[in-house]
């Protein structure tokens, strides 16, 4: 059976670069074998094909766009450059789209409207799925000429299929005439393959001196909301909270962020909130600082470990990128907890649980109430979790060791199911179908 062309405009010594931009002369030099340069972005990096699909060379292999003919079946990848303005890249009717900046070569685009290519916009690091960025996905490609059927758009959410299908619907548009949508979870998929060493866990209540874990910087609503929930259920002191005294990325402090419909509802004051800010935030452990960079460290643990923090707490309450609305988001936010075998309570929108338990992995319906999960209304799941944090703590240090010991099956479990992410081919019946049309 045929394999599968990877295609690129720029092919060096190295390898390819990506297709998202024309290259520099950093790039250039980046690609030479002789050069020594400092790469400290990675954005040039063809990621896709570097470290994934080139592990598999029984289905794919590289080629220069310059090769391409119609009778090639090829992927062209154009991977997203996280914080660039992505509805930038399907602007309409003006020189700055997709095909204008990227340059992407008129081979391609006429194999891709004649032939058997497709193109991959791989978006996996973010879960844009609204409806309104598939239209604008939809008009860009229709002025190009380009039929959406033969668009792959690869996400970080895992329900945008579900999603995708209603935005057709609701669009009446046949199944033939759609965009094909694949869920692949980026972060997963790199940490899995960074992840070197068995995890150590702590199973002794002894060793543990805080109940819960939460990290939290860039400030969201449901983050802020988890704070007066702790706060209002008196779980700060059981927990290594982090969160800073003003928004990381504006001028607003905490107390002109919060939602006060939400502050009424839980009948916290304005002078409490006022004490909130002068004397609780910021809310900080060990080296996290309100430094933006320092976190940005800490996050992507460069030089140093957050594995003090998991070892010496029992549960960890991660709050995902998005949690007020109905794309889903599975970040390294999720997978830290799970790399660090820690048990967990997710944040995030409704089905969070569902959908990571789709991937095969378990989670802790048998020792507390996970039905927050399917909570439909944002505020009532965000108290929903906050009473059962509350619960939690509540438990005697018997209950508490029993949980940690019986627990220690579905840690090691799922951390077994991450670190062989990276060992198995993604969407193996996808590409089957592709090659075999």
């Amino acid at each position: 059976m045929k394999k599968i062309n990877v295609i690129y405009e720029w092919i060096s010594p190295q390898g390819p670069l990506s297709n998202s931009r024309i290259p520099n002369i950093y790039d250039l030099a980046l690609g030479m074998e002789q050069a020594r340069v400092m790469d400290n972005r990675r954005i040039t990096s063809a990621y896709l094909y570097r470290e994934v699909l080139s592990k598999f060379g029984d289905m794919f292999t590289l080629k220069s766009a310059s090769e391409v003919t119609r009778e090639d079946i090829f992927i062209y990848d154009f991977q997203y450059i996280y914080k660039t303005p992505a509805d930038a890249l399907f602007a309409f009717g003006v020189p700055s789209g997709l095909f204008e900046n990227a340059r992407v070569s008129d081979k391609v685009i006429d194999a891709l409207k004649h032939g058997n290519g497709y193109f991959l916009l791989d978006f996996s690091l973010e879960s844009f799925v609204e409806f309104s960025f598939f239209q604008r996905i939809e008009q860009y490609f229709m002025q190009h000429n380009i039929p959406l059927y033969k668009i792959i758009y690869m996400t970080g959410c895992p329900n945008a299929e579900e999603i995708y299908q209603n935005f057709c619907y609701n669009r009446g548009l046949e199944y033939s005439q759609r965009m094909k949508i694949l869920f692949w979870d980026t972060f997963e998929w790199k940490m899995s393959q960074q992840q070197q060493v068995q995890s150590v866990a702590n199973f002794d209540i002894s060793q543990i001196r805080k109940t819960f874990l939460s990290l939290n910087y860039r400030y969201r609503p449901h983050r802020l909301d988890l704070f007066l929930m702790f706060y209002k259920n008196n779980l700060l002191n059981s927990s290594l909270f982090t969160l800073p005294e003003k928004n990381p990325e504006g001028p607003n402090k905490f107390m002109e962020s919060i939602d006060r419909d939400f502050l009424n509802r839980l009948n916290i004051s304005e002078q409490e909130l006022n004490y909130i800010q002068t004397n609780i935030l910021p809310l900080q452990i060990d080296k996290l600082s309100q430094d933006h960079t320092r976190h940005a460290e800490m996050t992507m643990e460069i030089g140093h470990s957050t594995e003090p923090f998991y070892k010496s707490t029992m549960i960890s309450v991660v709050t995902e990128t998005h949690a007020y609305q109905h794309a889903i988001a599975e970040t390294e936010k999720t997978f830290k907890p799970i790399k660090y075998k820690h048990p967990f309570i997710i944040v995030g929108a409704p089905k969070s649980l569902h959908y990571l338990r789709k991937k095969g992995y378990k989670t802790f319906s048998n020792w507390f109430d996970e039905s927050y999960d399917d909570i439909d209304n944002h505020k009532d799941r965000i108290i929903a979790i906050g009473n059962l944090c509350k619960e939690i703590d509540s438990w005697d240090n018997q209950r508490k060791q029993i949980f940690i010991t019986e627990t220690k099956n579905i840690l090691d479990h799922n951390f077994q199911i991450f670190i062989d992410t990276h060992k198995n081919i993604p969407f193996k019946e996808f590409w089957e179908k592709i090659r075999g049309h």
